[in-house]
């Protein structure tokens, strides 16, 4: 067994980069948009003089905004509520899963992200028409602002780590695993770190699972993936931050496991909490992950035979 092993974080200037790299593309795609539109164009100030005019203009784009808005919460709601549109548990989900998740992030958060921006223009337009912008650009300019800064927002935020939890949850009662069992463990998603995660189009894990920390061994049961890693079959524990994953732009260094399988060959497993709210919550819990991994490391102990026998699934489990 190895002792404790330093953190490799993204260097800064990687961090500030690719944060950089992603406003760009942001940036661009709206300055694109505006263009498009006309919005640099010269326009005589004052296209909407009129109280009453600036009135209605509130009111529609307030109603409009409330209710792409709304919208963008029953949208969610029904992703939730149907686990990411996925009636059976009782087979592998993941698979499917990752794609409708990944769409669904990408509709949710364009609603939300909208609604947000015509209620802030809603308000916003007619102060900027007042202060002697053209009408277009009073219009375009706090939209596209909100919408810049909304991508973030949205980005830091973690919107589905209540369905992650949920689902987590679903497939590992469908395997068998009781409700106190699952209470007990971590949820985590793996991935395979000789693997970049820039190939990969939607989630960056491979399988959604939960992570038991007993005395002698450490216990993983997910949708396809299952591993026990007795003491005498750990290698190490390491820290690097896997440069696909947009937690690692928020200070996240993951925790890849080192460990051999009963047939005797080495194997590497990166760790991803789930269920964090923000990315910077997604940070500091694999910090904790890895403090309670390295107190593992650090002691001894034997594990209860029970124990052994009520978490250790046979490998037909997962199946």
């Amino acid at each position: 067994m190895s002792g404790k092993q330093p953190k490799q974080r993204l260097a800064p200037a990687k961090r500030l980069l690719g944060l950089l790299l992603l406003g760009l593309i942001i940036v661009v795609s709206m300055v694109g948009g505006f263009w498009a539109s006309g919005g640099f164009a010269r326009e005589e100030p004052g296209a909407m003089e009129g109280f009453a005019h600036q009135l209605l203009f509130v009111i529609v784009m307030a109603v409009f905004g409330a209710m792409v808005l709304a919208g963008g919460v029953l949208a969610y709601a029904i992703v939730y509520y149907t686990n990411g549109l996925t009636s059976d548990f009782t087979r592998p989900f993941f698979a499917s899963f990752k794609p409708r998740l990944y769409f669904a992030n990408v509709f949710v958060g364009l609603l939300f992200i909208l609604g947000i921006a015509l209620l802030i223009g809603a308000f916003a337009t007619p102060i900027l028409a007042n202060l002697g912008l053209g009408s277009t650009l009073s219009f375009l300019l706090p939209l596209g602002c909100t919408l810049i800064i909304m991508q973030f927002v949205l980005m830091w935020l973690q919107i589905w780590s209540p369905l992650e939890r949920r689902v987590i949850a679903r497939r590992l009662s469908a395997l068998g695993i009781t409700p106190e069992q699952i209470e007990s463990g971590i949820p985590i998603g793996i991935s395979d770190p000789t693997q970049s995660s820039f190939r990969k189009m939607t989630l960056v894990e491979d399988d959604l699972g939960m992570l038991w920390i007993a005395p002698n061994l450490l216990i993983y049961r997910g949708d396809t993936d299952h591993f026990d890693i007795p003491r005498d079959r750990f290698i190490a524990m390491e820290r690097k931050a896997d440069a696909g994953s947009t937690s690692a732009y928020a200070g996240a260094v993951h925790i890849i496991l080192r460990f051999f399988t009963p047939d005797g060959q080495e194997r590497q497993v990166r760790l991803h909490t789930e269920g964090c709210p923000t990315l910077s919550r997604k940070a500091r819990s694999l910090d904790e992950l890895a403090g309670r991994l390295q107190d593992w490391v650090d002691q001894s102990g034997s594990v209860p035979a029970a124990e052994i026998e009520v978490l250790a699934m046979p490998p037909e489990g997962n199946q």
